[in-house]
């Protein structure tokens, strides 16, 4: 991977951002275990990745799938925000160039003004007339920053908008010993057809975090085999999301409505493995949905080629990725709202804290909240 990449870190954290659509590409624990550098715990993309300004589609749509999302695969990495959309265009979108997930992923971001512990950086999305703006601040001693966004909406409308921070997680970090947490119960499956390796039932309702398996025998035995909770067989009939699936070959996306007692919401994952964990802080009033996205060597189709394990965790205003048409006529789903609006010429602005530690580092949560400044103190 010949990428451009800026360099953001204090004394204990390095994050590595891409000009090139503005994805958080990595992120160096500087002192891990055995006190060496940890690998980066987020997902480098298995094929070649360019810059999302040199695809070219008569030379490149063969190679990473085309319209609408050839040009984000190509140049994907990491921690990806989708905005002003979450999911796939219409069909009208496409014809009119519209891209998954929105620009913000593939448009060219500048760099702002750096001061000592903080950095910035923005871009335009002509398409959506927003504006975004990113400020990473970094804890003057803990492996941890807050990134503040601020998006302006340039038209003299109210628009609705789809906002996902899109985390994803790959190997080494991401193996069958990652576990992940969140503060979740009402959670539902895709709805959609995923293809042949979904291995959870489309539709169905469930309590986090044991997901409903596809039905048949031949399903319920290649998904439910191994899976195991705290060393305990599950039943056949479900999957613990906490962990990947154990199917040789798996997809799937599930939403999770976030339930805390107070504003504060979070997510964790962990893998004891290499003595790594990584969390996430944000407000739930932000973002009240996080979504689960597992592809497990699935995809058949240019750039995957059954060769990808990733998992996403996304926190966002949206429970399921569609078109905005479809996002904003669902309206509500278990009562909570599935979009956002922003006003004329008004802006929204948003914090979270990301960090990352040894596996048994239980004080840096308590860190990270007082870093969020959630509470005021």
């Amino acid at each position: 991977m010949k990428r451009k990449l800026w360099a953001f870190e204090n004394r204990a954290l390095r994050i590595l951002v891409a000009p090139g659509g503005g994805h958080i590409a990595a992120l160096h624990l500087k002192n891990g275990a055995r006190g060496k550098v940890s690998p980066n715990p987020l997902w480098t993309p298995p094929w070649h990745s360019i810059e999302p300004s040199a695809y070219k589609p008569k030379r490149d749509d063969r190679a990473y799938g085309g319209a609408p999302e050839g040009r984000l695969l190509a140049s994907i990495l990491g921690h990806n925000l989708a905005l002003d959309s979450f999911g796939a265009p219409s069909e009208a979108e496409i014809r009119a160039g519209g891209l998954t997930h929105g620009e913000a992923g593939v448009v060219l971001w500048k760099r702002g003004k750096t001061r000592r512990g903080s950095a910035s950086f923005s871009a335009k999305l002509p398409g959506s007339q927003l504006t975004v703006k990113r400020e990473i601040t970094f804890h003057d001693d803990l492996p941890m920053a807050r990134v503040r966004t601020v998006v302006r909406n340039l038209g003299k409308q109210d628009r609705p908008i789809a906002w996902a921070e899109h985390v994803s997680f790959g190997p080494p970090f991401l193996s069958p010993h990652t576990e992940f947490s969140l503060p979740a119960r009402r959670a539902m499956v895709h709805p959609g057809e995923l293809g042949e390796d979904a291995h959870l039932d489309a539709g169905r309702e469930f309590v986090w975090p044991l997901a409903p398996l596809r039905h048949g025998p031949l399903a319920a035995a290649r998904n439910a085999a191994g899976n195991r909770v705290g060393g305990a067989r599950l039943d056949a009939a479900s999957q613990d999301m906490q962990f990947m699936p154990r199917a040789k070959r798996a997809t799937s996306f599930t939403a999770q409505l976030l339930e805390t007692p107070s504003d504060l919401a979070w997510f964790t994952a962990t893998n004891p493995k290499i003595d790594l964990a990584v969390g996430y802080l944000f407000r739930r009033s932000d973002f009240p949905w996080v979504g689960i996205w597992d592809e497990k060597l699935s995809r058949s189709a240019p750039p995957w080629k059954r060769r990808t394990l990733v998992r996403g965790i996304e926190f966002s205003t949206t429970p399921l990725p569609g078109p905005k048409r479809d996002i904003v006529t669902q309206g509500k789903l278990f009562g909570m709202p599935t979009f956002r609006w922003i006003d004329a010429l008004g802006e929204i602005e948003t914090v979270f804290v990301l960090y990352a530690g040894r596996a048994n580092a239980t004080e840096l949560p308590d860190h990270a909240l007082r870093f969020l400044n959630l509470n005021g103190d």
